[in-house]
């Protein structure tokens, strides 16, 4: 068992002509706290809109303690949607 809560390998995400994200791999050990750091327009939000699954990737696999996202459990999936339509800001 390897020690990543999240490993993300080569995500890519395209929206129209605008390509967002190319192959983007990194690994994030548990216990971990990262931050990111970028210009405006540099992919950031995309990132973790990725990780969190609210969006799909053209390609590339986001996985969350050695399980791919898309195969998480249904409950952990509706969390998910939590975070994007919060109840209040």
């Amino acid at each position: 068992m390897k020690d990543w809560a999240v490993e993300i390998v080569q995500l890519t995400k395209q929206l129209g002509s605008i390509r967002a994200l190319e192959k983007v791999s990194l690994q994030i050990s548990v216990g971990s706290v990262y931050g990111l750091v970028g210009a405006n327009g540099a992919g950031k939000t995309m990132l973790l809109r990725l990780i969190s699954g609210l969006y799909r990737p053209n390609s590339g696999e986001v996985r969350v303690f050695e399980r791919p996202l898309h195969r998480l459990t249904p409950l952990v999936q509706r969390l998910r949607c939590s975070v994007s339509y919060p109840l209040s800001y």
